[in-house]
């Protein structure tokens, strides 16, 4: 499996590994090929007549994130390799200049199968999705995106992804399109679809009924036995904005402990 971890801040990586060591345990996967890439903008300021001191500056910054980047890189192959006994081969991307255009260009040359980004502590997932760089991340590449969980996600010994179906036949088979999903482990994915009446039932969907999704979906959160991660299908066709804006994936995006994979 192809992973690209996009890391734009260093606040929240204390529990890196436990968070991403949960995640990854329920994949089928063996071999990982994971590129870790950090984005930032070289010190710039007024002075022309100091060039030694810029560069010293410059130097002083680039030192800091190669630290920080290495860090990152470490407590990843330690969880992989170490902890979840699985083949990994981990490398380092540090680049200057604006965090969209490196991006673009970096997943142009490289076909990933997952993108996973590292949210702050304090960040709700739907102020997370209302960000340009995110917003522009989601709707414009065609690989799913993990948030991956904040540490407070994990209160349950165990993680389940749960793919939130509005239409089952028709979007199981898209979920199913993509490698990452076809990877996850059998006991390690559940569907799941809310309506008021089921007049018939899907296969390998659970159905809930109820009046009232957001109710339906507040309780099926708080009386959960695992740590979920939603999956939710954007709708290209019908706008990203009026995807987000929808009352239901709101209900979603401002739950604190929650976490999602957007495909």
């Amino acid at each position: 499996m192809r992973i690209l971890f996009c890391i734009d801040t260093d606040k929240n990586l204390e529990n890196l590994g436990s968070r991403l060591s949960k995640v990854l345990n329920l994949f089928n996967e063996e071999l990982y090929y994971v590129d870790v890439m950090h984005v930032y903008r070289k010190p710039e300021a007024d002075a022309p007549h100091m060039p030694a001191t810029m560069l010293d500056i410059q130097n002083d910054e680039e030192k800091q994130r190669m630290r920080f980047l290495s860090q990152c890189q470490h407590r990843i192959s330690n969880v992989l390799e170490k902890k979840l006994k699985k083949a990994a081969l981990v490398n380092s991307h540090l680049l200057q200049g604006k965090f969209m255009k490196q991006f673009k260009d970096h997943v142009k040359y490289n076909k990933y199968e997952m993108i996973v980004l590292l949210p702050g502590k304090k960040d709700p997932l739907e102020l997370l999705l209302m960000g340009r760089n995110v917003t522009k991340i989601v709707s414009k590449i065609g690989v799913p995106i993990l948030v991956l969980p904040k540490d407070e996600v994990f209160e349950h010994r165990t993680t389940k992804f749960i793919g939130m179906l509005e239409k089952p036949k028709k979007q199981r088979k898209k979920f199913q399109k993509h490698q990452v999903i076809r990877q996850i482990k059998e006991d390690g994915l559940n569907y799941l679809h809310i309506c008021p009446l089921a007049k018939k039932e899907y296969k390998h969907v659970d159905v809930l009924n109820h009046s009232n999704r957001i109710k339906a979906f507040n309780k099926f959160h708080n009386e959960r036995k695992h740590n979920h991660i939603y999956i939710m299908n954007h709708k290209p066709k019908k706008g990203l904005a009026k995807w987000r804006n929808s009352s239901f994936t709101k209900a979603i995006l401002t739950k604190n402990d929650s976490s999602i994979m957007v495909i």
